[in-house]
């Protein structure tokens, strides 16, 4: 399974400016993230039997409280790598400001403990399971301590983590 997280923090650029990583372009060209989930996700769903991702993002604030872990799209899971776009596209909508720090450690515990979880249920059914996170981040990790702490005691998750930097930073 392929899970896919998010950067929306502030450090992307306010997303209703030209130039940021996160512009919603009016003549529908595709933006920084939207090329990076097209390019990469297309590779990577190549190995998600079902087509369906989870997708997070982190570093966003809602009713003032920073979220460093958030559900992307009304489904749990996203069809396709159209409904990773169309979810993505609709966080926008959602009422977030972008805000910070940029922190993985949650979505990166997160996803260990759904790769750990799902390996148990499939071995009570005689089968293997595995899990690929996909971090997209403009690269500006606040906490690179808890990052390696967060990685670390992931280590005995069946997990690959794949961080894509989006942007300069």
């Amino acid at each position: 399974m392929v899970s896919s997280t998010v950067d929306f923090t502030g450090s992307n650029g306010d997303p209703r400016k030209p130039g940021t990583l996160h512009y919603r372009h009016p003549d529908g060209q595709l933006n920084d993230y939207e090329k990076a989930i097209t390019a990469v996700g297309s590779i990577i769903a190549r190995y998600d039997s079902d087509k369906k991702f989870p997708v997070f993002g982190f570093g966003a604030k809602y009713g003032g409280v920073i979220q460093h872990c958030f559900q992307v799209g009304e489904q749990p899971e996203l069809h396709g790598i159209n409904g990773v776009l169309e979810g993505y596209r609709g966080v926008f909508r959602t009422g977030l400001t972008m805000s910070g720090p940029t922190v993985f450690d949650e979505v990166i515990s997160y996803a260990a403990a759904a790769a750990r979880s799902q390996q148990e249920a499939s071995k009570r059914i005689g089968k293997q399971s595995y899990r690929l996170l996909l971090i997209l981040s403009d690269g500006a990790v606040t906490d690179l301590e808890r990052t390696k702490r967060a990685i670390q005691a992931a280590s005995d998750a069946p997990l690959s983590i794949v961080i894509v930097g989006i942007g300069n930073a």
